[in-house]
């Protein structure tokens, strides 16, 4: 089949889809798109650490992830190490863990002492950690105490 061919079997596909009214990107795709992560924001309890590890992340690393089509998501730290997410291109990148340790590592501990390692994280532990966090801020804000577990 030569390309004369397949551009009105394409070009068919593009229009039925738009047609379709479905949306384009995921909520995910469309922030990676537009480059907005709410994860590096400051929040109520963050530390002057925490806060310094968001903004390597949000103004160093992560636009040199985005230029390869990847990206970085704070989710937590703890003890010195920091929780992170890796997406896009990263996620898959069989070089993924090189890009952890020697550049995300390496950079995170020498501009913060604090930090001792960057550890990546799966999905499902990322949406554990975040779903705990939401629930503490809930508990927070409406002034009562969190149930810890037993």
């Amino acid at each position: 089949m030569d390309w004369g061919d397949l551009i009105p079997l394409v070009n068919e596909c593009i229009i039925e889809f738009a047609e379709s009214k479905q949306n384009v990107l995921s909520a995910a795709g469309e922030e990676m798109l537009l480059g907005y992560n709410d994860d590096t924001e400051p929040e109520e309890g963050d530390d002057e650490v925490v806060l310094a590890v968001k903004e390597l992340l949000a103004t160093r690393i992560r636009p040199m992830l985005r230029a390869d089509g990847g990206n970085v998501r704070y989710i937590d730290m703890d003890d010195g190490t920091v929780f992170l997410l890796l997406e896009g291109a990263c996620k898959s990148c069989p070089s993924s863990h090189i890009t952890l340790k020697s550049g995300i590592e390496r950079m995170l501990m020498h501009w913060i002492p604090e930090v001792v390692e960057a550890q990546e994280i799966s999905d499902e532990v990322a949406s554990d950690i975040l779903a705990e966090k939401k629930l503490r801020k809930e508990y927070r804000e409406r002034g009562e105490p969190y149930p810890e577990a037993l």
